[in-house]
């Protein structure tokens, strides 16, 4: 009697390795950052006019991010009226603010890098649940003419370049000029060990069926 398996059992064996695979692979429903945050702002240079070293830290919810005159040192310290840093889900939604004007007409944010380093925003300690971080896309909404850099800069962490934005004169100068920038996380699910289970048992088989299709 011939008790090996017949070829349709294997072959459904491993077409299940490619389902469990690809549910273990799937995107959750909703996929939101951890709270706290830290958010700082980086500026080697100083802002124009006022040279100077600014470097501050603040640890915010995610449900409440950073506004003008809130708590935070960032809100009440260097933001401009109108100015914002939200959270949505796993994007970072920035409402950005022109603060000098250069002599050659160029809208800025006024902040400076200095000796190759940029000013910036930078994120720390981004998380989200059974998601690991691998990329960052920086988005320009609104009101903007050139400079998004920054992006990944390392495990959790993203860095939003304001040394090299321009933005849209509205007729007004640095008065009302703002930009508008969404930052999405990429992100890779991290399978459950049964998802991998199921699916290391699949590949199996269809070794096996392989092996023995070619016998």
């Amino acid at each position: 009697m011939d008790n090996k398996r017949p070829v349709w059992v294997l072959s459904r064996l491993a077409m299940a390795s490619v389902i469990a695979l690809g549910c273990a692979l799937a995107d959750p429903a909703q996929a939101v950052l951890v709270s706290p945050v830290s958010v700082s702002l980086i500026a080697p240079g100083g802002i124009v006019g006022v040279p100077g070293d600014i470097d501050m830290t603040d640890t915010v919810s995610t449900a409440s991010g950073i506004t003008v005159g809130d708590a935070s040192q960032i809100g009440s310290t260097y933001m401009l009226p109108g100015e914002s840093i939200l959270f949505s889900g796993n994007s970072i939604l920035l409402h950005v603010a022109a603060g000098a004007q250069l002599g050659n007409g160029d809208l800025v944010t006024g902040y400076q890098g200095f000796g190759g380093q940029h000013a910036r925003y930078a994120f720390d300690g981004l998380a989200v649940v059974g998601q690991t971080i691998v990329g960052a896309n920086i988005l320009p909404l609104a009101g903007v003419l050139g400079g998004t850099g920054g992006g990944l800069a390392g495990p959790g962490k993203v860095s939003f370049n304001l040394d090299e934005l321009t933005f849209i004169d509205p007729g007004t100068g640095t008065s009302n000029a703002f930009g508008d920038f969404r930052i999405d996380l990429v992100l890779l699910p991290v399978p459950e060990p049964a998802g991998w289970a199921m699916s290391l048992a699949g590949l199996a088989a269809l070794r096996l069926f392989l092996r023995r299709g070619a016998a």
